[in-house]
């Protein structure tokens, strides 16, 4: 890497840990079979795991606890979320609770995603205020599709831009080490087993 690029990359981490840029991340993973048929009889198995977001932690092995709610902010049972949904995410180790939104869902016989957006705590009349670390611009869509002899899955995040600014309320310093700490790993430890979970790369009948 050229010395400029170094220093080019150096700024922009600066900027992203200031909150004044965003980062666009991509986590994936992948269970092949042996004939494409095999692989999408199987991909109904992918799109549940996928859309029982209550299930997501006890079945996948991560410390990170995912619960889903209405759109009224009471929690919910169902095994699949609706547009207007919300999720809430508890980190290992952290005593702060982390807000989505659920904005888009799409399934079909070949693909199933839905997108969120860091929000408000639906349950507190804070609406100025985004329970997240990052800003409600930010975007994360979970995805799960079969190709050919393959189901990939991934989670695929837009604009993650540090919630420290106005958005932020009282939590911009744990937002920005919260979001740094992601950045260095723990996002790659999360969203790495939850795509393998989705795929079924974790589920030992399909090997």
């Amino acid at each position: 890497m050229e010395f400029q690029d170094i220093i080019e990359k150096a700024k922009h981490e600066l900027k992203a840990l200031q909150g004044e840029t965003g980062k666009n991340k991509t986590f994936q993973a992948e269970q092949r079979f042996f004939s494409s048929e095999t692989a999408q009889n199987q991909f109904a198995g992918a799109i549940k795991r996928l859309l029982n977001i209550n299930k997501w932690s006890e079945e996948s092995g991560i410390r990170a606890t995912f619960q889903l709610y209405d759109n009224t902010g009471l929690e919910k049972k169902a095994d699949k979320p609706e547009i207007g949904d919300y999720f809430k995410v508890l980190l290992p180790g952290v005593p702060l609770e982390n807000w989505m939104k659920i904005t888009d869902i799409t399934t079909s016989i070949h693909l199933a995603e839905f997108t969120a957006h860091p929000c408000a705590n639906p349950q507190e009349n804070h609406s100025e205020i985004t329970s997240h670390f990052f800003v409600k611009e930010t975007s994360s869509t979970f995805q799960v599709k079969v190709d050919g002899t393959r189901i990939k899955a991934c989670q695929i995040g837009l604009n993650e831009k540090i919630n420290n600014h106005e958005q932020a309320g009282n939590r911009a310093l744990a937002n920005t080490l919260i979001a740094e700490a992601g950045w260095n790993g723990m996002q790659f430890i999360q969203w790495e087993n939850l795509a393998a979970y989705w795929c079924g790369a974790k589920d030992k009948k399909n090997h």
